[in-house]
């Protein structure tokens, strides 16, 4: 097990340390803790000016420390460490809470070899992303419900307080659904189980008095911090209204059907199959491990369903329990699938190793680190006084990079005096469909940073 997870790091090493950050999540990120760090404010934060109470606190301290850690500097290889441990925690969870249900070791390590290759489970962990992070917390509290469980009936209070700690940890560093995974998955699973008795005890008062004085803590935080319009925001539009009514990520009830075979690829064939086959057997009553997994990752999956908004993300918390449930049905592997499974999975690690040394050439489609250098050097030579941009709406972010703000111009507002000697950032796709942008910039000097286009504007017109 070891010797694979060293072939895990090794394989992911080049993309931690050469790859540049995407400007609509992971470099947004960045600049929100810039943003705070300039002004004081660890509650209530903003972007580019404008609130932002999309997510929680925690996350955002934690890159706020590796910059602290880099000596002033963000460096993608630690802000990556923020996903890659965390996606070691849960392999290292599930493999020893999983010793007993699996009468051969290497059954235990190819369900391991399972889950670090699965589809988008592996590309987050080399992400800069809070998923991952969310994903840890919920395992382990729900591996301390368990033991509660099978070891002491639900009675142990010290257990009871870890499940509830890590229950708001998750809440605390990805928002609502962190709260709803573990929660839900355990009453339904006390519920078919027939052990009311059960939600009493695990989910009584010592879990809803940690939330509750937990959340009450930040929510007065992030009051005095932002002010009644943050916490409106925080609460109502973020947290009810991508549940209920979403603006962004629309998708049909079903959609998640149809994505968790390539999100979970190249595995999800395989694990269904298995699935089907073993609970078509009778497999249900084997194992009470296997069905709590299955139940965890049914309630979920039904839950992110019934959300309005829908992201592949979403679906990272039922990994963990799919490949696990689908491994203990099956009991053991013949030699020739351990062949197979061993072979595939060197297979992932050479490409990701192949991938992420060629990363490099790719930077400029990936990130903007590239276009902020080339701002640099041309505002330098040609003397001029800021950045705008027009019709780029994730590229505030690249102020981590260029170290000053830009302005994001509507394109029938660039013809203002002010924007005199600036330099607009933009791109071909949106000169293209928008005519009054088209007509702006074609008299002024371009220079490309592909795939941008960046305009010197002399005498506004």
């Amino acid at each position: 097990m070891k010797k694979w997870a060293v072939a895990f790091f090794v394989a992911l090493l080049p993309l931690l340390i050469l790859r540049d950050l995407t400007p609509s999540n992971e470099l947004r990120y960045l600049s929100i803790a810039n943003e705070a760090l300039r002004n004081g404010h660890y509650f209530a934060f903003q972007y580019a000016g404008e609130p932002y109470a999309d997510k929680p606190p925690f996350y955002l301290w934690l890159v706020m420390l590796t910059k602290a850690i880099g000596f002033g500097h963000y460096t993608t290889f630690l802000l990556s460490l923020l996903s890659l441990i965390p996606m070691f925690v849960c392999s290292v969870v599930m493999y020893r809470w999983t010793h007993a249900s699996f009468a051969d070791e290497r059954m235990r390590i190819a369900a391991a070899l399972l889950l670090a290759t699965c589809g988008y489970w592996l590309a987050l962990g080399a992400t800069v992303r809070m998923d991952m992070l969310m994903c840890m917390f919920i395992v382990l509290a729900l591996y301390n419900w368990w033991k509660n469980f099978t070891l002491h009936d639900g009675k142990d209070r010290r257990l009871n307080w870890t499940f509830a700690f890590f229950t708001f940890m998750a809440l605390f560093t990805k928002g609502p659904i962190g709260l709803l995974v573990p929660i839900l998955g355990v009453l339904v699973f006390c519920l078919v189980e027939k052990r009311k008795d059960l939600i009493r005890r695990t989910l009584g008062w010592r879990l809803w008095l940690c939330i509750f004085c937990g959340c009450a803590l930040w929510w007065t935080a992030a009051w005095l911090d932002g002010g009644n319009e943050y916490i409106y925001n925080l609460l109502v539009k973020q947290t009810a209204g991508r549940a209920i009514n979403a603006n962004v990520h629309q998708r049909p009830f079903y959609w998640y059907a149809i994505v968790v075979w390539y999100t979970f690829a190249p595995w999800m064939p395989w694990l269904a199959y298995i699935i089907y086959n073993r609970l078509r057997r009778g497999a249900w009553t084997v194992s009470p491990l296997a069905r709590f997994f299955a139940i965890n990752a049914a309630t979920t999956f039904t839950m992110i369903s019934i959300f309005s908004s829908k992201l592949q993300v979403y679906l990272l918390p039922i990994a963990p329990f799919i490949v696990y449930s689908a491994m203990i049905w099956q009991g053991e592997l013949k030699e020739k699938s351990h062949r197979i499974v061993n072979r595939i999975v060197a297979a992932i690690l050479i490409i990701a190793f192949i991938g992420g040394c060629a990363v490099p050439l790719f930077n400029n489609q990936i990130g903007v680190r590239i276009l902020a250098d080339d701002l640099k050097e041309i505002s330098v030579r040609e003397h001029t006084n800021g950045f705008v941009a027009c019709g780029l709406s994730r590229l505030p972010a690249i102020d981590v990079y260029l170290g000053e703000p830009i302005t994001l111009v509507p394109s029938d507002s660039l013809s203002s005096p002010q924007f005199s000697n600036h330099l607009l950032i933009t791109d071909q796709k949106h000169i293209d469909r928008d005519s009054t942008l088209h007509a702006f910039v074609e008299p002024y000097p371009i220079f490309d940073s592909a795939p941008y286009k960046i305009f010197k504007i002399t005498e506004p017109h």
